[in-house]
């Protein structure tokens, strides 16, 4: 299902359109360069891939259920009857599982990033994340704790949105490279799975705002939008560390 009005909010952002992707897919030529880039991309990466699948998407999920059961007079109590809360749930579940590699932990998307970093020649004794990496993990806990349940699935869905759109970007620019198959196991698994988790998100805001007025809608909106300056902040970054010009 399809969200136009919050897709349209966050489309042109320019967290997605930033210097650092632009160079990896316009500008990079060597392909080992590329390898370096990513490779601090992915250091910076790994907390916000815990954060998502260990923090945000388990604490929404608690949250979900005990507003529509628990808390009876909270302002944040979903407006769902019990199958459509069993199916909302679902979604999230389902994105969790695939989070964590359903039966196999080797596929986990943590671990699959773990492994794509060792084979770039990286540890993680040697990770150190930028402070625009630890505020973006620290906004998206705090969401997801304090915020209403408006402003955590539309968080949720903006972290789905942009990884789909950012990683799609990164496994473009190594093809285009001739990067081989082994290190591309990471992008070709996520562009996927993101792509299926926005849905999933996009339909449980869909549902949680059905009806809503366009000032009602605006929480879920500013939320995604969070995510998406957060992301901003932590590109210029990566691209102050690695040199590439804004």
């Amino acid at each position: 299902m399809k969200l136009p009005w919050l897709e349209e909010a966050v489309i042109r952002h320019p967290g997605i359109d930033n210097p650092f992707l632009a160079h990896l897919s316009k500008k990079e030529k060597d392909l080992q360069n590329a390898l370096k880039l990513v490779r601090c991309w992915g250091e910076q990466e790994m907390p916000i891939s815990l954060g998502l699948s260990t923090r945000w998407l388990p604490t929404v999920l608690g949250r979900l259920w005990s507003s529509a059961f628990f808390e009876r007079h909270s302002p944040t109590r979903v407006p769902l009857e019990f199958n459509s809360l069993i199916e909302q749930s679902h979604g999230l579940i389902y994105n969790m599982a695939e989070e964590f590699g359903e039966k196999d932990y080797r596929k986990a998307h943590p671990m699959l990033l773990y492994t794509l970093l060792r084979e770039l020649g990286t540890a993680p004794e040697k990770w150190v994340a930028f402070p625009e990496t630890d505020e973006l993990v620290r906004a998206g806990t705090k969401i997801c704790e304090k915020g209403s349940l408006a402003e955590c699935i539309g968080y949720l869905w903006g972290a789905e949105k942009f990884a789909e759109l950012e990683f799609t970007s990164i496994l473009g620019s190594l093809q285009r490279l001739g990067a081989p198959e082994h290190l591309l196991v990471y992008w070709k698994v996520n562009v996927g799975a993101d792509q299926e988790h926005s849905e999933a998100l996009g339909r449980l805001v869909d549902q949680y705002v059905a009806g809503l007025s366009a000032d009602e809608r605006k929480p879920v909106v500013a939320a995604a939008r969070n995510f998406f300056e957060h992301k901003e902040s932590f590109f210029k970054a990566i691209a102050r560390a690695t040199g590439v010009a804004a």
